[in-house]
């Protein structure tokens, strides 16, 4: 029918809207946090690389003296790569478990808040988002620790260490730190979705509803 097409259509419209706005998001997001993600990184290896650094400001000093400004955004491609994919399987795996959980816990609305269905499905699309992901983080750790000799990187970009890495580790190389990673963002993402779920929830009761809620929202209810 017309109306089903048009709902179908609306729903796609805002399906892509939600993407793009995401992936604009990401970007935004991984600008600001990769340099500061490279320092962090250093300062973690401390005494194991030649940044021997002990504060955020000695660190960063030490990163750009050893490769300019370039230093603190070679790991960017890779992080967009990971992040924006990884963003859309998270979100994905979260709706779409909350709706097979619902039925088996025998309850009647998906989207009501509850603790159990929130937190199964926040550390399931956690933990899938981390092990898909993997891969490429191993890639983005690698060139944002990597020693470099001479002033020279190891690695030129994610493609060469792409590359070096498959001919010393093979396949392993890229799974390394899996089982860490998904213990690591599993409990986190279910913490996470659990309190975003429970004060979505709060914020739309009668105490706060009428604050939160526009008018044409009010007039639907009605």
């Amino acid at each position: 029918s017309h109306t089903g097409t048009q709902n179908s259509n609306t729903e796609w419209q805002q399906g892509a809207a939600d993407a793009v706005a995401g992936s604009c998001a990401t970007l935004m997001h991984d600008g600001v946090s990769t340099p500061v993600d490279v320092v962090k990184q250093r300062m973690q290896l401390y005494g194991h690389t030649a940044t021997n650094s002990r504060t955020i400001l000695s660190t960063a000093s030490a990163v750009l003296r050893e490769g300019g400004v370039r230093a603190f955004f070679v790991s960017y491609p890779t992080t967009v790569a990971m992040n924006v994919p990884v963003f859309a399987i998270y979100f994905a795996t979260y709706e779409r478990v909350k709706k097979w959980v619902t039925p088996m816990l025998r309850l009647a609305d998906d989207s009501a808040f509850n603790p159990w269905v929130n937190s199964i499905a926040g550390a399931a699309a956690g933990g899938i988002a981390a092990a898909c992901s993997n891969p490429l983080d191993v890639i983005k750790t690698r060139l944002q620790t990597q020693v470099r000799a001479d002033g020279k990187p190891e690695y030129t970009g994610p493609i060469d260490c792409t590359k070096k890495l498959l001919a010393r580790d093979g396949i392993r190389g890229f799974l390394k730190g899996m089982s860490a990673r998904v213990i690591y963002q599993a409990p986190g993402a279910a913490c996470c979705w659990v309190a975003y779920e429970y004060v979505k929830h709060v914020l739309k009761s009668p105490f706060f509803g009428d604050f939160f809620l526009d008018d044409d929202d009010d007039h639907d209810d009605h």
